[in-house]
């Protein structure tokens, strides 16, 4: 149990880091491209809208924990964790008017964009992941022949 407790908050806190990390470098991207106005209108309720990417992170952070679990599948385990994720982001959105909601077409493209986002960042963290584990492999090969 004492494992399972700190594997969670190791998921937690790395969602929290992800969430406060994109906070930042949103608004500075929005800074240098729309001016010091719109920083102004995120820090009327900045701590609503930190928060709120704070939850987002955490709802994209957490669940991969299920890529620990035996079962399901990888497909329907990256299914969980995009829709978990991305449920939580798209009611946070909402919640905090990130999104306009006046258009389907709008909301339809910002779905586009978070499905693009998450295949991108999905795979950038399975290369990795998978370039790490092919350095341990040939460490332990090493170890093991001498």
């Amino acid at each position: 149990m004492k494992h399972s407790v700190r594997t969670i908050m190791k998921y937690l806190l790395r969602g929290i880091l992800w969430g406060c990390t994109f906070f930042v470098l949103f608004c500075l991207f929005a800074y240098f491209l729309l001016g010091k106005e719109f920083l102004l209108s995120i820090m009327e309720a900045y701590p609503k809208h930190a928060v709120g990417t704070m939850l987002v992170g955490i709802g994209y952070g957490t669940t991969p924990i299920v890529y620990g679990w035996e079962r399901p599948s990888l497909f329907a385990k990256v299914g969980i964790h995009f829709f978990v994720g991305t449920g939580i982001f798209f009611a946070v959105a909402h919640r905090l008017a990130w999104i306009p909601l006046q258009s389907n077409r709008y909301l339809l493209w910002e779905f586009l964009i978070a499905c693009v986002s998450f295949a991108v960042m999905w795979c950038i963290f399975y290369l990795f992941s998978r370039k790490e584990a092919g350095t341990i492999n040939e460490r332990l090969k090493e170890l093991s022949k001498g």
